[in-house]
């Protein structure tokens, strides 16, 4: 047989060594390309369920990241609140809790510029939500911006009249302002 036949060198030469073929490559299984693939992807699907059940039990929820800031606020551990917070955001950017929980550990810390920008936002994503009128309204007391913190406490006794916190915390500004009489009249209603 003439060695440059094509067909002959296709058949007597090893595909993987390129040698004339012995009785040891014949022994060699041959595996097609479909059963290479099928073996690939089932390899895949292994460590893919392998991955799950060693991961997705310990992942944390935005949920999971909100009340674990709440209970670190609770305990004074602010900055450990704030990574909380935003590991929760980075999860739910639209949850508004996070966003007021986050304001109020800054605002413990007295960064309140920057809490406003995250009471702002729980504002936003969800008006209705009482909590974050009142500290963001309190944190304009802080910086003694008078007439801000009176439209959120007034937004806030709109939301619920029964809460009695905005009913103090706006005694509160108007004692800041010796307006003392104002002040008497809204620790009064707070008290109901």
């Amino acid at each position: 047989m003439n060695p440059l036949n094509h067909h002959y060198f296709q058949e007597n030469y090893c595909p993987y060594c390129q040698e004339q073929r012995h009785r040891h490559h014949f022994d060699r299984p041959q595996r097609s390309l479909p059963s290479l693939l099928e073996s690939f992807v089932a390899m895949l699907i292994f460590l893919t369920l392998l991955l799950c059940l060693t991961s997705c039990g310990d992942r944390k929820t935005a949920a999971d990241f909100q009340k674990s800031a709440l209970a670190k606020n609770h305990s004074g551990q602010f900055e450990e609140a704030i990574l909380d917070c935003d590991d929760a955001i980075r999860l739910a950017p639209d949850f508004s809790e996070p966003y007021n929980n986050r304001g109020w550990a800054k605002y413990n810390l007295g960064r309140y510029d920057d809490a406003i920008l995250d009471f702002s936002k729980s504002i936003e994503l969800k008006y209705s939500f009482i909590k974050p009128h009142v500290n963001r309204g309190n944190a304009y007391l802080k910086l003694q911006k008078y007439s801000e913190a009176e439209q959120d406490f007034d937004n806030a006794i709109k939301l619920n009249p029964d809460y009695k916190n905005a009913y103090r915390y706006k005694g509160d500004l108007y004692k800041a302002q010796n307006k003392v009489a104002e002040a008497e009249s809204f620790y009064k209603m707070a008290e109901r």
